[in-house]
């Protein structure tokens, strides 16, 4: 797990401190031998932290979008604040609810403000991380397949499935 999140973390730094060009990142239709070192590289990690072979390509896909996404959201955000060079006015959602919205707790409301509310964006790194490793927990959780594949052979049944997934 360390080494996804290291490597995240050192390319989120490395692009936001070149954030205009953040936009313009695009992966290559030719796969050059060092991006399939660090692909293989990936996948032992993801294999290291227990995901199944066949889930392994879902698991990168999900991180990928993660860190790539996160990137692009906070360079679009140092870009906006560089170019309009003063503080946005950030808006509380809670405040733009419609009338017949469902409800939401107070701690909700104030958790999705904070976030909603970083500024600048490289003040987030924290939240990135946090998220990144829920997210790479998540991964960790087995498939409906290898959780039912599981239960057989422990000779469980459907109810027992909920426990199983707890367990593990």
């Amino acid at each position: 797990e360390d080494l996804l999140v290291q490597s995240a973390v050192s390319f989120r730094r490395a692009a936001l401190r070149h954030f205009r060009i953040v936009r313009h990142l695009a992966v290559s239709p030719e796969a050059p031998s060092n991006l399939s070192g660090m692909m293989a590289i990936y996948g032992a990690a993801f294999e290291q932290l227990g995901i199944d072979a066949a889930r392994v390509g879902e698991a990168a896909f999900a991180y990928s979008c993660y860190v790539y996404g996160s990137v692009f959201v906070s360079a679009s955000r140092l870009e906006s604040d560089e170019l309009l060079s003063e503080s946005l006015t950030r808006i509380s959602p809670a405040d733009t609810l419609q009338a017949d919205a469902q409800e939401w707790a107070a701690e909700t409301k104030f958790a999705v403000d904070e976030v909603l509310s970083v500024t600048p964006a490289l003040d987030d790194e924290d939240l990135f991380v946090k998220g990144l490793s829920m997210l790479i927990a998540g991964m960790r959780l087995p498939s409906d397949e290898t959780a039912q594949r599981q239960l057989r052979l422990r000779g469980g049944d459907r109810h027992t499935h909920v426990a199983l997934i707890k367990a593990t």
